[in-house]
């Protein structure tokens, strides 16, 4: 995808998940549209994404991304059944130790991110409890590191956070991994 079409993506992913309406947002050509269905479709947030486009003031071609055939892999993800947790903390803590482990295999997923965001966006946990979970996980710094992430694709504020977002070499190293993954 080109850097311009990353950052339309990127905004109306926001749109999506927080309900915003986007100011001057500008008209945006059919193939460019097509792509970036393709991706949100080829991801697992195409719902997400088509909320955002539908806020916006002007419409949005309606493309069957489902009868369009890619050669993106689609990566079989560990399935995550929050039945048996308790919490939205524990929730969280399960979301970003998945996102954990996806680094470390090279393979940082937008729906994963997309999700953390969500369940951290519209749900009410204790920080301190999740901020010990995390602490005794060994994985503190990890989401210090992920909320810079999310700050700077989904839009995620600061008051969601349960930690100090952390911006360093590290940061800049899992968000190529996370760049080289945004193919069509």
């Amino acid at each position: 995808m080109k850097v311009q079409n990353k950052k339309y993506f990127y905004k109306l992913l926001h749109a999506g998940l927080t309900g915003e309406r986007i100011n001057n947002f500008p008209q945006i050509d059919y193939y460019s549209w097509r792509q970036m269905m393709i991706f949100a479709n080829n991801e697992g947030i195409l719902n997400m994404f088509l909320k955002g486009c539908a806020l916006q003031p002007y419409a949005y071609p309606e493309i069957d991304v489902n009868a369009i055939s890619t050669f993106c892999d689609k990566r079989s993800e560990e399935q995550q059944h929050y039945n048996d947790i308790t919490s939205i903390e524990e929730q969280i803590y399960k979301k970003i130790k998945l996102l954990y482990k996806g680094v470390f295999r090279n393979h940082l997923s937008t729906k994963h991110l997309c999700e953390l965001a969500d369940i951290m966006r519209n749900n009410d946990y204790n920080e301190a409890t999740l901020a010990n979970m995390l602490r005794k996980g060994k994985i503190l710094k990890f989401t210090g590191r992920i909320e810079q992430i999310l700050n700077e694709t989904t839009g995620l504020e600061e008051g969601f956070m349960p930690v100090t977002s952390v911006n360093d070499i590290l940061t800049y190293k899992i968000k190529k991994i996370y760049i080289r993954n945004l193919t069509i």
